[in-house]
């Protein structure tokens, strides 16, 4: 016997779950009371916006991003250089 799942979406904030008695919970909480937060971390070199830390944390610790932070990083002092000699 196949079990059937209801999946329980809320528009308001887009949380998602499959446990009614979670999705009540989630209709009682404060991130549902304010509905969609914005982007609080923002990566400026590489355009990675989250609302997740660990997320930001871990993105600033990966190869790619520092990869590119390096680049921005010598061509501004590169610029600075060339600057400081007009």
């Amino acid at each position: 016997m196949n079990k059937v799942y209801v999946k329980y979406d809320c528009n308001k904030c887009d949380f998602t779950t499959i446990d009614k008695t979670k999705f009540n919970r989630h209709l009682q909480s404060k991130r549902h009371m304010v509905g969609k937060s914005p982007c609080n971390y923002e990566c400026t070199c590489c355009g990675l916006k989250t609302k997740n830390k660990t997320v930001y944390i871990n993105h600033l610790g990966c190869p790619k991003h520092k990869r590119i932070y390096a680049k921005t990083r010598l061509k501004e002092l590169y610029q600075v250089i060339i600057a400081d000699d007009i």
